[in-house]
């Protein structure tokens, strides 16, 4: 291996990337073993939750491994801050496939927030608006924030899928137009 040029490698090739997925459910597999019977072994009673995955890149090979060893599966939902209903309700759909990933194990939501629009120069940009006006990652006020927050929420509760969900802050955001440097 270590003769060989890594520089021929297209790290971005189909099957480059199945491998590298099929490794990491491999590497996954061991770590959740360990982990988890580590946990079982010193606290039978405890529900064992692993490690927090993001919602977005969570190779399916490594779902699976921790359906196997944990009892529930924690996810950081991708987006992280909502700008409309349409991106909470498939965060909502996307966690119910990675409970399927997973080997039907429960999802657990470890952290969330709506980010809002607040006058520029008062945090440091979180969300940005395109050129048509439609803000991304944020909603426009707090109220808005405070509506998506309710329909993720009742996203949630309609999603089998789902036991729990843990909000991490409330966040405003400024706001950046497309092309600014800002």
């Amino acid at each position: 291996v270590r003769g060989w040029g890594f520089a021929t490698l297209n790290p971005v090739s189909a099957t480059v990337l199945a491998d590298d997925n099929e490794f990491l459910g491999v590497v996954a597999e061991q770590l959740f073993d360990v982990a988890a019977s580590a946990v079982r072994r010193h606290d039978p009673g405890a529900l064992v939750f692993g490690q927090r995955f993001l919602g977005n890149d969570t190779p399916p090979p490594v779902l699976a491994a921790a359906g196997r060893h944990f009892d529930a599966i924690s996810v950081q939902p991708s987006p992280f801050s909502f700008s409309d209903d349409g991106e909470a309700a498939a965060s909502a759909a996307n966690l119910a496939r990675i409970s399927a990933l997973a080997g039907g194990r429960p999802v657990f939501v470890a952290d969330q927030t709506t980010h809002f629009q607040v006058p520029p120069g008062q945090l440091g940009p979180s969300c940005w608006e395109d050129k048509a006006g439609k803000l991304h990652f944020c909603a426009r006020n707090a109220t808005g924030a405070g509506n998506l927050y309710r329909d993720y929420l009742a996203e949630l509760r309609a999603e089998p899928s789902v036991i729990g969900y843990s909000h991490c802050q409330v966040r405003r955001c400024r706001t950046e137009r497309a092309g600014s440097s800002a």
